[in-house]
């Protein structure tokens, strides 16, 4: 049951459909997300500033491999780590683990994430229930949606599979492993973390049933892939984004190192944002300071060399940090790794998200979502169907498996389909700044 997929059956952890083809289900599972078209896209999206700032940057491509490296490590280690405990019945009891889902699973998380980030997402959610779609826009229903039914691997337009994952990773790919929780308006509640971040759309229901409907966990509760998955992501995002604006020169870590001016001007931003405890960001500094670098960076060999160091360092430490209970089977992070993520991640939301030159970015980049939007919502037969005929179809119109979607979820789709730069240049195209060639391919 774990290895079943919904589109073509059982199978068993050894076996594989095609005689010829040694792979594990998890492995299929891999290499079916890392060879689809949404995976490579990646490469053009956001992390936390634009892909066009070019490759000093990590982009979501460049993210999750590495977070897909971590989760399988982590996935072997606590492996290993059972196995010489002679722990691992209970692993099997809590329903498996398996390193190859927990990389597969990894490589998929950001997979829905639209053009320009949070940015994008949060736009996104306002404009899809604007037009009557309750359920909005969120980056994790759209990472699902796209696995299970708008990526595919082989053409069947009646029944269309999607990457045909199988059900372990498709459980472990729900971080939050529940549909949108919505008032009695369907409208979104406040301060309610299942209204704001959700796995999965309505539409998407059949399939979020399927990978819900494996024992253990029970309902509501996150497979062990799924722990190390997101225990992965938040290393990868830590650690590598400290480097990233630290060699921008917008994290001044210099100046952070000693007791300074300037980390108390951050303490006092931690405490004011009520990010974490001033002693306990204290006590991160006491942790890390003999790894941060005191000169700004200037590309010296010897700096790359102890960035290296310091990104080995805090990886292998945050890694070690997580384990999972032998006596009652919970997943348990350290409380200093769980700290320290927290200050790394404290660094990049201060120096770099909060400040009025990316503001200034994400404000054009709503303003052109909105606009294609706009552009590519087909207005149902009940409304002025003269403003329909001007609407713009997007591919996902012409399939006949969406043909039964609501046009805001289409225009969504086609929209979080696009790189940052095929979005800047269908803009350009609809707005007359830069029109292209009719020879240019939009999708």
């Amino acid at each position: 049951m774990r290895y079943d997929r919904f589109h073509s059956g059982p199978a068993s952890a050894g076996s594989a459909s095609i005689s010829s083809d040694p792979r594990a289900p998890g492995a299929k599972d891999r290499d079916r997300i890392l060879y689809s078209d949404p995976f490579r896209r990646l490469t053009g999206v956001t992390q936390v500033v634009g892909a066009h700032e070019g490759p000093v940057f990590h982009n979501r491509f460049t993210h999750s491999i590495k977070v897909g490296q971590i989760a399988r490590r982590l996935a072997e280690k606590v492996q290993t780590e059972h196995k010489e405990a002679g722990t691992t019945p209970m692993l099997k009891a809590l329903g498996g683990l398996d390193p190859e889902v927990a990389e597969a699973a990894a490589l998929a998380h950001d997979i829905g994430h639209p053009p320009f980030g949070h940015a994008g997402e949060e736009i996104l959610d306002e404009l899809v229930r604007g037009r009557g779609c309750p359920d909005g826009f969120e980056g994790n229903a759209q990472s699902f949606r796209i696995i299970t039914k708008i990526a595919f691997r082989k053409f069947d337009p009646d029944n269309p599979p999607g990457l045909d994952l199988c059900r372990a990773t498709l459980r472990a790919t729900l971080k939050y492993p529940w549909l949108r929780k919505r008032d009695s308006g369907g409208h979104p509640i406040p301060e309610n973390k299942r209204s704001q971040k959700w796995g999965a759309y309505d539409t998407e229901r059949a399939d979020f049933e399927f990978a819900m409907d494996m024992r253990p966990p029970t309902d509501e509760e996150r497979s062990l892939e799924t722990e190390i998955m997101d225990w992965a992501d938040d290393i990868t995002y830590a650690v590598h984004d400290l480097e990233d604006f630290y060699r921008a020169g917008l994290i001044p870590l210099p100046s952070l190192v000693h007791p300074t001016n300037e980390r108390e001007f951050f303490l006092s931003w931690t405490e004011l944002h009520k990010v974490i405890d001033r002693s306990a960001v204290e006590a991160a500094f006491e942790q890390i300071e003999w790894l941060l670098p005191d000169t700004p960076f200037t590309g010296d060999p010897t700096q790359l060399a102890n960035l290296a160091v310091m990104r080995n360092q805090m990886i292998e430490g945050l890694v070690d940090a997580f384990t999972i209970s032998a006596n009652s089977g919970k997943v348990e992070i350290d409380e200093r790794g769980r700290v320290l993520v927290e200050v790394l991640k404290a660094f990049t939301r201060c120096y770099v998200i909060n400040s009025p030159d990316l503001e200034s970015q994400r404000y054009g980049h709503r303003r052109i979502i909105t606009e294609l939007f706009e552009a590519f919502y087909f207005k149902s037969d009940e409304e002025d169907s003269s403003e329909r005929r001007q609407s713009l179809h997007s591919p996902f119109f012409d399939r006949a498996v969406f043909r039964s979607c609501h046009s805001a979820r289409l225009a969504a789709d086609y929209i979080a389909s696009l790189s940052e730069a095929q979005v800047l240049q269908l803009y350009g195209r609809l707005t007359g700044h830069t029109l292209g060639s009719v020879r240019d391919l939009i999708v």
